[in-house]
């Protein structure tokens, strides 16, 4: 596949860096171009010296400059970029970072896609697979670029991957074996244009699925569900209402229903992490489990002990009561809004961060509805802010940086109560992703906690 081949690499963040270190271990000529400056890129440059791979600073050169066969552009870079726009005329081949590491690959997939939910439904299908007895390695857009792992997959390795809809834009061949689609609401519009074309670049995820393979829609998301039409495979779906070819939810227990048997796999109450969202996770990941043909005694002990995963409704710490939540990956209103359903305190909430053409208003009243004081922050504060008193609610304090919104929910809340960071925004204005201001968030709350232990042991 790489023979003869020079590829041209748009991007030199993790994915850019990932394809690039495959590519180069398969033989092939590699370009990498990114538009930051050499001292911005400090760190990649560092990382790709003595690899024999191209480096262009400051800027993307046309494909025809570098004699480019194959271009690959990282999940920041639209499908619009002039660029691209100037390799389809010229025909070169266009993959992304997934498409790209899929083609090294025969073995199965699990590919989860939606707007929320994804993260955790991954992590959650990939510890029932390891905990049923499968080897299985989690990767994509929850922070490993698959190309980064290729080489780790033995021959009976079930790939688990998050997929966002910019690596969808992007796939020609890319097949997964289970294809999970959690839940649809308007996100990203700023990069795809309207609600049916994100719609539409979603249900790529399915596109290239053959009869025998498995696509796990929301069955109580009707966005979702009107797809199922267009599966090529089987469809299980997952309801928390109703009885559906799949899994949902009978008297407090999870149901598996397949091929005309019934199984109770496990009882609400006793899974790992709560919420009514994470028992939609549960369902989701029930249903790809079962698509990959694990049983459903297989995996209960998965659904007991999975605990989360990091940034999404962390508990970072209990501090003089008050309870601290890190939910930085909920970079959306609907995310917010599903957090504030799994907690019945009072929360001081912490909202704001880069726009992403969302509208605020559907979380504005259910904050309106709720024991909620928020403190707001970054690019976003001013619409957030004007949402909120459209819904008759004022927010408490506008701060400029995390710290001193942190600082503000601190002196706020009380024993009993929670500060939660959930900011429905993308986090662009101040850091470099959801994962670093989560970071930062945790490290500002643990500064606290070593603030109070000094003074407690009197230095």
């Amino acid at each position: 596949m790489t023979e003869k081949k020079r590829f041209y690499i748009l991007g030199m963040g993790r994915s850019g860096l990932s394809a690039a270190r495959l590519l180069r271990s398969r033989g092939a000529e590699v370009v990498i171009a990114d538009e930051a400056d050499e001292k911005r890129l400090c760190e990649p440059l560092q990382e790709l010296s003595g690899l024999g791979v191209q480096m262009i600073c400051g800027g993307f050169a046309d494909p025809q400059d570098v004699r480019a066969d194959v271009i690959v552009i990282c999940p920041g870079i639209p499908r619009d970029n002039r660029v691209v726009r100037v390799a389809d005329k010229l025909g070169i081949t266009v993959w992304g970072e997934l498409e790209l590491a899929s083609r090294f690959l025969a073995n199965d997939l699990i590919a989860v896609t939606g707007t929320n939910g994804k993260t955790t439904t991954a992590s959650w299908i990939h510890h029932l697979l390891i905990t049923g007895g499968r080897d299985s390695i989690l990767a994509g857009n929850i922070g490993m670029p698959l190309s980064s792992l290729v080489s780790e997959f033995d021959r009976d390795t079930v790939g688990v991957v998050e997929v966002s809809s910019y690596q969808l834009e992007t796939v020609d061949t890319f097949h997964p074996k289970v294809a999970v689609i959690t839940n649809l609401s308007p996100d990203h519009l700023e990069r795809h244009g309207s609600m049916e074309q994100y719609r539409a670049v979603k249900a790529r995820i399915f596109a290239n699925q053959r009869p025998g393979d498995v696509t796990v829609l929301n069955g109580d998301d009707h966005r979702v569900r009107s797809l199922a039409s267009r599966v090529p495979g089987e469809v299980l779906q997952f309801s928390m209402t109703t009885p559906v070819e799949g899994a949902y939810v009978s008297d407090g227990t999870i149901v598996l229903r397949r091929q005309g048997r019934e199984e109770a796999v496990v009882a609400v109450s006793e899974l790992g992490i709560r919420g009514a969202h994470n028992v939609q996770n549960a369902l989701a990941a029930v249903c790809a489990a079962s698509g990959i043909g694990l049983s459903a005694g297989h995996m209960v002990e998965g659904l007991m002990s999975f605990r989360g995963v990091e940034h999404r409704m962390e508990t970072v710490t209990v501090l003089d009561g008050v309870t601290y939540i890190n939910d930085s990956k909920a970079t959306n209103p609907e995310s917010v809004i599903m957090a504030l359903e799994a907690i019945s305190e009072p929360v001081v909430l912490i909202l704001g961060g880069s726009p992403k053409n969302a509208s605020y208003d559907g979380l504005a009243q259910v904050i309106g509805q709720r024991d909620v004081r928020t403190v707001l922050t970054g690019q976003t504060a001013g619409e957030i802010g004007q949402a909120l008193e459209r819904a008759g609610v004022m927010p408490v304090a506008v701060t400029e940086t995390l710290q001193e919104a942190v600082d503000q929910a601190r002196r706020l809340a009380k024993p009993g109560e929670t500060v939660m960071l959930s900011p429905a925004c993308a986090s662009f204005d101040a850091f470099r992703n959801f994962e670093h201001r989560g970071s930062a968030f945790k490290e500002i709350v643990h500064g606290y906690g070593n603030k109070t232990r000094h003074r407690e042991s009197g230095h």
